[in-house]
């Protein structure tokens, strides 16, 4: 499922634009209300050359878990080399990783695609 936050009302939306339930938002982790939890880690990434771009998707697709590239309103699978097209590669993109196990392995492997 594809979510947009919105950290200003404290929302999640569905791809709809649904809201889905009030939620906070912390440190790329978003804390859904007192029955659930949903663990998030984000990292800021520069795929400014298709090369960069290719090594990504190559190294994230093998992996279980959910990836997303967020570049203003739009979010895409980080596993869609097509998906990463469609969005403004000269900007720095947002890597949400929706798990807690498969960030603290890939962290290593995005090292090259990092910034601040």
């Amino acid at each position: 499922m594809c979510l947009q936050i919105d950290s200003t009302q404290s929302k999640l939306y569905n791809v709809s634009g649904n809201p889905i339930f009030p939620a906070i938002v912390c440190n790329g982790c978003m804390l859904a209300n007192e029955e659930e939890e949903i663990v998030m880690k984000s990292v800021n990434v520069c795929l400014n050359t298709v090369e960069k771009v290719k090594g990504l998707v190559n190294a994230i697709s093998p992996l279980d878990g959910d990836f997303d590239l967020v570049s203003d309103r739009y979010v895409v699978d980080a596993k869609s080399i097509m998906g990463i097209f469609s969005l403004d590669l000269g900007k720095t993109l947002r890597l949400d990783i929706h798990s807690d196990e498969v960030a603290d392995k890939v962290m290593s492997l995005l090292e090259p695609y990092i910034v601040a």
